[in-house]
């Protein structure tokens, strides 16, 4: 008798399995530090107390929060465009009425 192996999902995962979650499914980089300062000021993924020092968050409650972080999909660069579009930081124009210099 041949015994398969079968994979189980988290319910759950810790903020070590959440940042590589992110990196590994989503191409994210969130670390675990940075998910610690979000469960203190907002912002972050959905999570539950477990003891007093220890967080986990719902897998699929973290997908949903990861995927929000990322831009529509769409199917060219004028998709992209029409929808908003991803503006590279170092091609951000000043606002206006400013020189965008520092004084």
């Amino acid at each position: 008798m041949q015994h398969s192996k079968i994979d189980f999902e988290p319910l759950a995962l810790t903020p070590e399995g959440a940042s590589e979650r992110a990196q590994a499914k989503f191409g994210q980089q969130v670390s675990v530090g940075t998910l610690r300062k979000y469960r203190s000021v907002g912002g972050g993924p959905p999570y539950r107390k477990v003891s007093p020092r220890e967080a986990v968050y719902p897998v699929g409650e973290f997908d949903a929060w990861c995927e929000s972080r990322m831009g529509p999909l769409v199917g060219s660069a004028t998709e992209e465009r029409a929808a908003g579009g991803y503006v590279a930081f170092d091609q951000q124009k000043p606002a206006r009425g400013t020189s965008g210099e520092s004084i």
